[in-house]
């Protein structure tokens, strides 16, 4: 990733220049793990918790998810705790670190 400089400290220049080379950039095919999987569901799901996502990106998350889900069909545990990952009834506050 390094050497990879805009060159360009306009950003709306820059944005135009992403959009326009993301619009001719290849499909990018990858494969997972199914615990990596997992984790980057629990990753967007907490991403998704923040208000200011804007509305394309959490669309794309939340696809990504339940594609997830989908994925786990032989897999009820995994696909309940992705589920309980949807619900913010759900969530629990941060641990506190231990203090020496």
């Amino acid at each position: 990733m390094e050497g990879d400089s805009v060159g360009d400290p306009d950003e709306a220049a820059t944005v135009e220049r992403m959009a326009d080379e993301l619009q001719r950039a290849p499909i990018m095919e990858v494969g997972f793990l199914p615990a990596t999987v997992f984790q980057l569901v629990a990753l967007v799901q907490l991403a998704l918790r923040h208000p200011e996502v804007p509305a394309a990106a959490r669309e794309v998350g939340q696809t990504f998810v339940q594609a997830a889900w989908v994925h786990y069909a032989d897999c009820p545990t995994v696909r309940a705790v992705i589920q309980r990952g949807n619900d913010p009834s759900q969530d629990r506050p941060a641990p506190r670190p231990r203090e020496s």
